[in-house]
C-alpha cells in the first residue's frame, strides 16, 4: 500500500455551558472510583474498568450520547 504520510493536527475547543456541565460530572465521577481504588490499592486489579473510565470521558469529547 502507499499511503500518504501521516500528519498529526491539534484542534483546541472549548465545551458549551451544558457540555462543560456533563463532561465534569463524568470526571468526577471517574475520580471517586479510581481513588476508591486507590486507597484500596487495587489498582492493578481494576486497570481495566479504569481505561474504561477514560474512555467514557473521550467520548464524551465527540458526543454525549456515546
Amino acid at each position: 500500500m502507499n499511503l500518504p504520510e501521516r500528519v498529526p493536527e491539534s484542534v483546541k475547543l472549548e465545551f458549551s455551558t451544558e457540555e462543560r456541565e456533563f463532561y465534569d460530572a463524568l470526571e468526577k465521577r471517574a475520580a471517586v472510583i479510581f481513588n476508591r481504588y486507590m486507597k484500596k490499592n487495587n489498582v492493578i486489579k481494576n486497570y481495566a474498568h479504569i481505561l474504561s473510565l477514560l474512555l467514557s470521558l473521550r467520548r464524551a469529547c465527540d458526543h454525549p450520547f456515546l
